[in-house]
């Protein structure tokens, strides 16, 4: 492992969430063939190429940069702003994975949707404050309204071609 590192601005409780399925320090040392891994692999970039550093406000997310095959952190030490929008795409992705498999099965059991995702945050190792409640609630709330119209086309599609 190398112990040069990249930072990442992200959300607050992308960035402790991240850091808690990571072992839960900081910078995160990513496990090898994870998709976040992975993205870096491929999204890395030599110093040479004037790749510039973004502003970075609050705390970011730091990772340190795996050993690859091909590509030694010594010398691919940078990646580019499309990498890093990638790279917190695949986080969200996984935070969004995560929060479904987790909360959709008992969503609709009568416990209080507050209680629910404070529970799940505090488990998930995201401090919890009202910011990061509303953000994951938020997030929770697309999740469910996007799979529940899928099913109610689903159905509706089904239906109709029984009529026919």
């Amino acid at each position: 492992m190398s112990d040069i590192t990249l930072s990442f601005q992200c959300e607050d409780y992308l960035r402790q969430w991240f850091i808690h399925i990571n072992g839960g320090s900081s910078p995160v040392r990513l496990k090898k063939n994870t998709p976040e891994s992975n993205c870096l692999q491929f999204a890395l970039r030599s110093k040479s190429e004037n790749i510039s550093s973004p502003e970075i406000d609050g705390i970011p997310l730091v990772v340190f940069i795996p050993c690859f095959r091909f590509k030694n952190p010594k010398d691919y030490n940078s990646i580019t702003e499309t990498g890093r929008k990638m790279f917190l795409s695949i986080l969200r992705m996984r935070f969004d994975e995560q929060i479904w498999y987790d909360l959709h099965s008992i969503y609709n059991f009568g416990i209080p949707k507050e209680d629910l995702i404070y529970t799940w945050m505090e488990s998930h190792g995201i401090d919890p404050t009202e910011k990061n409640f509303n953000a994951v609630a938020k997030r929770l709330q697309r999740l469910r309204s996007r799979t529940l119209s899928k099913v109610r086309v689903r159905n509706f599609r089904k239906n109709s071609k029984k009529r026919d």
